[in-house]
Formats: structure tokens, sequence, C-alpha cells
């Protein structure tokens, strides 16, 4: 049942690109001298600027390169923890610039986690396909620029999110984490709008630096839709967009908190841990986040449910299944 649900959102995002680029920062050159391998998680600012978090295990450098590597690590403050090292990668630092922040306000698309590999980096990308015309223009119109990725290397019908997997040449083992939240009303929002014969699928388009995030919901037309994806007077400026119909999903945009499972991000961000893909589906009352991770995560992951359910007492997480794949 669950691999049958991921398979509804996989088809959902039916569009996949993988964008490339060669930025003229050290953190690209040192990658390229050294063959290092830097896991990055794009991240949005309350300016809609896209920069990223990275990550690079300490494994990863040679002893006879450690001083080189590590004073050009601590010009971008990054820090050790859990024998990884983690850093921000900011627009005015790497120059990631127009291009990205465009791509961003495309209304269906989700930004992967990606990598520097050689000194390039690599974005995968998913999106509904009435939103293909849109990035085709944005690609082109960003061609010549310096502060943009240099060229898609793949734009076609989606090969699943595991692809990603193999274009950013993530070579760990990759683990699929299945949290079950029961009471999720006590969280408020959506959770407490949502009556229980009313079931959705979300996926975070680009996590925020705050409280609020981005999501693209998809609505089982056979069930009612939820008012707070109606009424947008619950969410402000940041209003709720109707996209249109996918299959037999009603498909949205809408910004929302999610006090739970943003508090999970902050607890995995500060061990310099990481998800490589999360997104939940609310089903029979109950909300189901799914965390893609490799191993480090794994090693800290019962004390992240036991803060989580220190921090939420009203609600009861359940560790469903932990799963390679």
């Amino acid at each position: 049942m669950i691999d049958m649900v991921l398979q509804d959102i996989d088809d959902i995002f039916d569009t996949q690109i993988i964008l490339k680029g060669k930025f003229a920062t050290d953190i690209c050159t040192m990658s390229d001298k050294y063959g290092l391998f830097i896991l990055t998680i794009p991240m949005i600012d309350e300016n809609r600027h896209v920069s990223f978090y990275a990550f690079l295990e300490d494994e990863e450098i040679e002893e006879r390169h450690r001083n080189e590597v590590e004073n050009m690590l601590k010009t971008y403050g990054a820090v050790l923890k859990n024998n990884i090292w983690k850093f921000y990668l900011d627009e005015k630092k790497c120059g990631f610039g127009v291009g990205s922040n465009e791509l961003f306000n495309i209304d269906s698309i989700i930004f992967d986690a990606g990598s520097i590999k050689n000194g390039k980096i690599t974005q995968p990308l998913r999106l509904i396909s009435s939103d293909a015309e849109d990035i085709s223009r944005s690609l082109i119109r960003n061609a010549y620029s310096a502060n943009g990725f240099s060229y898609p290397s793949y734009v076609g019908p989606s090969k699943g999110y595991s692809y990603a997997f193999v274009a950013t040449k993530l070579l760990a083992q990759v683990y699929k984490i299945t949290i079950e939240i029961n009471n999720p009303s006590t969280l408020h929002g959506i959770f407490e709008d949502t009556r229980k014969n009313i079931a959705w699928r979300r996926e975070s388009k680009i996590p925020y630096k705050n409280e609020t995030e981005d999501y693209v919901y998809a609505l089982d037309e056979a069930h009612s839709i939820p008012d707070l994806l109606i009424n947008t007077s619950y969410t402000g400026s940041k209003e709720t967009k109707f996209l249109g119909k996918f299959s037999n999903y009603n498909i949205y945009r809408a910004f929302f908190g999610d006090s739970l499972v943003n508090y999970m991000s902050d607890l995995m961000m500060n061990e310099n841990v990481y998800y490589l893909r999360r997104w939940s589906k609310y089903e029979d009352g109950k909300l189901y986040t799914y965390f893609y991770t490799t191993d480090n995560l794994l090693l800290l992951f019962p004390r992240i449910i036991n803060e989580t359910s220190k921090k939420f007492p009203e609600t009861s997480i359940t560790i469903k299944e932990i799963v390679p794949i």
C-alpha cells in the first residue's frame, strides 16, 4: 500500500529535469581538485532566494589534503558534528542567482537534494507536465546568465524520484523511513481543518528557513476538499492556488506551517544529518510522513523521535517502517 501511494506521487510529478552547472567558487574548485562528493539541500529564505545547505562527510577528506580542505571549509563557517561537515552556500557567495529563484516560482516544481561532484553541481527537479513550458522558457532565458545553472542534462518524462540518486551519484545506501502520527489535529492549521473522511498527499517544494513551507497538495477527487485550501484568508497574501487536475487528483499549491515536521527537521540540521526527500499523506485521521535518507540519520533517528514526542506530547509518533531501497 505504501509503495502504491509513492507511485501515485511520482506519477503526479510526471516530468523530471536534471540541471548541471560549474560555478567559479572555492567549493567547486576544491571538489574538482580532490574529487569530493558534497550533498546539497536547497533552501528558500524570506526574500524567496534559493540557497543551499551543504554536507561533506569527514571521511571524504584525505589526510594529505586535510589542512587545505578544512581551511577552505572554515571560510564558509563549516561545522563538524557526527563526522559530517555542514555549511551554507548563499546566493551572494556562490552566485546561484536569478535562474534558481525564477525556477522556484514555477508552481508545481519540486527541488530534490543535489550534489557537487568533481566541481560540477547537479540539481534534480520534478514538476507537473503542465508547467513544463514555463521551465523551458526560464532555461532558455537564463542560458547565458553567469548566475544560473549552465545546462539541463535531462528533460523528459519522470523516471521516478529514485532517479535523483543516480543523477547526483549518491552511492551510499538510501533508506525509506515511515512514521505515523496519531492525533495530528493538535498541530492545528490544515490538520485541525481536515476531517477524517478527507485524504490528501503533499510534497514540500523546498524547505523554508522559517515555520512556513510551500507545498504541492494532491487530493483524491473522490474526497471533499478542506476549506483551508479554498478559503485563502487562512494563509493571507500567500494564497492557495489551484493548479488543475491530474489523473484522479486535484492539485494545489499552498503555504502552511507544520510545527512537528519542522521541529524534526531542525533537530536533524542541528546534528548535521539530513533527509533527501520528505513527503506526507493524511488518511483516516492519521498523518504519515516519509523520509528518504542515508544511514547517517538512521543512527540518530530514535533520539530525534523521542525529542519530538516530548515536544508534542498530545500526538503519538510511531516508526512504522525502515527499509533500504
